[in-house]
């Protein structure tokens, strides 16, 4: 009886191997002739509360082979519909489109900002889930609509808007002036109790635009706001011989002390990422600067290099005598004491300077002033953390530098951790901090400008330059 089972299980299992090698082609292949490719999905809130989803897609043989760039072309298409879901948008693209979209290849998620005002949980953490969208697309807020920045050219050096948006996220590490953050990154923090999350701003900046708000019109063919650059892109990319720059809307200080949208400048692409948006339970609730974002990174030792604008201690007041200061490699360590429901937190923090440009005729690389440059540089990098701190726990009451991670490295359990609901205690908690800056390097050359005695006789004089 048993033979007899074997052999039927037998030969049931050698029909169905059958049937299944006799089978053709791939169940779920889809043809990338039928995809639409997103490079850019924004979202936003329109007047009725409506969700409105925005799509930035390629049009492929334009985009790889930049046909775009030589015949004036777009290189993408732009989408917007209203829906009351992401999810049902995308559907709706697709049947308007004639092509199922596709979220493999996207590099950003935007959020307007009357969007990020509104509790984003939800719709991070559908991207979050979806199996279509990668945790690795990066996220960023856009004062404004994001419609309309999905709509402008936004680099006139790129026909890809995705090559554009990988390359901006990488000068993440060369100036600090922004965090680059991932959309899973992004949604653990949304639901964390230990830090809060930030994420970049990105912005069109409307001096460079000109005065039409929307900057154009949709598609990106020539003369057009959106694709390679047609003649009214390159008009804005280089302005006219002539035309004066701007005035900086923060005087007298650091220009990398402002937000996307504000840089004072002519020419170039009109998009811009500085500054970050700060959130709170989901919802954001203001932003930092690109300096202050800095300051986020280096209590964090995330910090890698930057370049400053430090005050000399000769000249405070005087912001012609500024030195420029390259600072790399933040190092921190943060000291935590607990009692009972109170925190201290003790953070010292050490950096390194490899190029620094004075104006004036001090020789900082003499051992005897040295000491000098370093104590400034070190009093201007405590006065902007400690100013980043105090908005934090002041204005925002939200901890979104990351304390909280070293807070809970004190406590047994993640349960009594949970119960401690650290961000309430935040705004009450006591900080320090001490800040060590090392002057390793002057630069290429040695010592700092080479003048003749004369000259340096009629600076001693005052006369000057």
């Amino acid at each position: 009886m048993t033979g007899v089972r074997g052999r039927r299980a037998a030969a049931v299992s050698f029909l169905l191997a059958a049937i299944i090698v006799g089978c053709p082609g791939c169940w779920d292949r889809v043809e990338l002739e039928d995809l639409g490719w997103v490079q850019t999905i924004g979202f936003d809130i329109d007047s009725q509360g409506m969700l409105v989803t925005s799509f930035q897609i390629a049009i492929p043989h334009r985009t790889e082979s930049g046909a775009g760039a030589s015949t004036q072309e777009a290189t993408y298409l732009s989408l917007s519909i209203a829906a009351p879901t992401g999810l049902e948008a995308i559907d709706l693209a697709s049947v308007t489109l004639g092509r199922k979209l596709s979220l493999q290849h996207a590099q950003l998620v935007v959020f307007g900002e009357e969007c990020a005002r509104t509790d984003v949980r939800p719709l991070a953490g559908t991207m979050d889930r979806f199996r279509g969208t990668r945790g690795t697309t990066f996220v960023a807020v856009c004062p404004g609509r994001a419609a309309d920045l999905i709509k402008v050219t936004m680099s006139p050096l790129e026909t890809n808007p995705s090559k554009f948006i990988l390359g901006l996220m990488q000068q993440h590490s060369i100036t600090g002036l922004f965090k680059a953050v991932q959309l899973e990154d992004f949604w653990q923090r949304l639901v964390s109790e230990d830090t809060q999350p930030i994420c970049p701003l990105i912005a069109i900046n409307h001096q460079v635009m000109g005065s039409s708000p929307e900057g154009g019109g949709p598609g990106g063919g020539a003369g057009s706001s959106g694709g390679s650059g047609g003649s009214d892109a390159q008009t804005r990319a280089t302005p006219p011989v002539g035309t004066q720059c701007p005035s900086s809307p923060n005087p007298g200080g650091a220009t990398t002390d402002l937000e996307a949208g504000q840089t004072p400048r002519l020419g170039g692409g009109p998009v811009e990422m500085l500054g970050s948006a700060v959130f709170k339970g989901g919802t954001m609730i203001g932003t930092i600067t690109g300096d202050e974002t800095r300051a986020v990174l280096i209590l964090t030792g995330d910090f890698e290099r930057g370049a400053f604008s430090i005050p000399d201690p000769q000249f405070p007041d005087d912001p012609a005598a500024a030195w420029s200061v390259d600072l790399r490699n933040s190092r921190e360590k943060v000291r935590v004491r607990r009692d009972g429901d109170s925190v201290t937190l003790d953070i010292k923090v050490e950096m390194d300077v490899e190029y620094l440009a004075t104006k004036t005729l001090t020789d900082y690389t003499d051992p005897r002033n040295s000491p000098i440059a370093e104590r400034a540089i070190a009093d201007y990098v405590k006065q902007l953390v400690d100013r980043t701190i105090a908005r934090s726990q002041r204005e925002f009451g939200a901890d979104f530098i990351g304390f909280g991670l070293a807070v809970r490295k004190t406590f047994l359990t993640y349960p009594d951790w949970d119960a401690f609901l650290w961000q309430l205690k935040y705004p009450q908690a006591r900080i320090t901090t001490q800040v060590t800056v090392n002057l390793v390097r002057y630069g290429e050359s040695l010592g700092p400008l080479i003048v003749p005695p004369s000259e340096e006789f009629r600076e001693r004089r005052g006369e000057g330059y």
